[in-house]
């Protein structure tokens, strides 16, 4: 009869045993950490884009649609604050970009203080204040006027630096725009467009209805002084009017229809290019058309 091997594992074998499974533990362990530790490192990056983003993305839109005068740091002269910039527009507006100091609470309750960026009124804090630094004292403004030859006209740089404690790299806000001083007589904008409703003949309605014919408007007698007319833009909003500083420009190649039954609130501006620097026209007076 054969002879059963009734012999178990020996210590040996249970210690090399073990010590396997925990080096598969501890390799599995290293690998689930460094993905999530990338996946973080992913995350943060993201919000600090997008947080950078958001602020250029308003400046930038003021700059367009009010155009720029000058940029200079707040009570410019013998004592400028450099934490903080001034923009002066063309339509006589001005707004405020600083690097500010304020406290915040954490998801556990603790209080602390944070720099975040402040635009036009707007205080902008990012998603991780205790982490993410924004210096005062490294906000940069500088103002290049070689590259022209007509006085009054600036290139200005904006520049503020964004780091995160777990990132490497150094992200920053970075604004640049030409500043136009027409104070000193150097180009006036381009003229704005006349707004005319017209039926597909051509015929211009001055009440901007038409109840048999499908009707549109149509773009004329733009000019610009000191240099040359692109073209001419157009914005619509439809049912409601909007703020004509959020408009969505669409360039305008003539004559534009409309749908029936609906009512339109029109604008219209004109693009001109003056020594390779564009120039928009201020927007017209609100033209109303009502489809019947």
């Amino acid at each position: 009869m054969r002879k059963l091997n009734n012999k178990g594992f020996t210590v040996i074998e249970l210690i090399l045993s073990f010590i396997f499974v925990m080096i598969l533990a501890l390799s599995m362990f290293g690998l689930l950490t460094s993905y999530k530790n990338k996946s973080q490192i992913e995350s943060i990056k993201a919000d600090i884009v997008t947080y950078k983003n958001d602020i250029t993305a308003n400046i930038q839109k003021d700059i367009n649609a009010k155009i720029l005068r000058r940029a200079e740091y707040c009570n410019s002269g013998a004592h400028p604050v450099k934490s903080c910039v001034m923009l002066y527009f063309n339509d006589n507006t001005s707004a405020r970009l600083s690097v500010e100091t304020g406290s915040y609470t954490d998801e556990y309750g603790e209080n602390y203080e944070s720099n975040y960026i402040s635009y036009n009124g707007i205080r902008y804090d990012t998603k991780e204040p205790a982490f993410t630094m924004i210096s005062k004292k490294d906000l940069l403004l500088t103002a290049d006027s070689s590259t022209f030859i007509e006085k009054g006209i600036n290139l200005y740089r904006i520049i503020i630096p964004i780091t995160h404690t777990d990132l490497d790299e150094e992200y920053e806000i970075r604004i640049v725009a030409n500043g136009y001083d027409y104070t000193y007589g150097v180009p006036e904008l381009p003229k704005a467009p006349t707004i005319k409703a017209e039926d597909p003949d051509g015929n211009a309605y001055a009440s901007g209805t038409n109840t048999t014919k499908q009707i549109g408007f149509r773009l004329t007698g733009a000019t610009f002084n000191y240099g040359s007319v692109d073209y001419t833009e157009y914005c619509l909003f439809e049912g409601v009017d909007g703020d004509v500083s959020s408009c969505s420009w669409q360039k305008y190649t003539g004559r534009v229809s409309l749908t029936a039954k609906k009512t339109y609130y029109v604008y219209g501006r004109t693009r001109g290019t003056y020594n390779g620097n564009v120039l928009y026209s201020k927007p017209t007076s609100k033209f109303i058309i009502i489809m019947t």
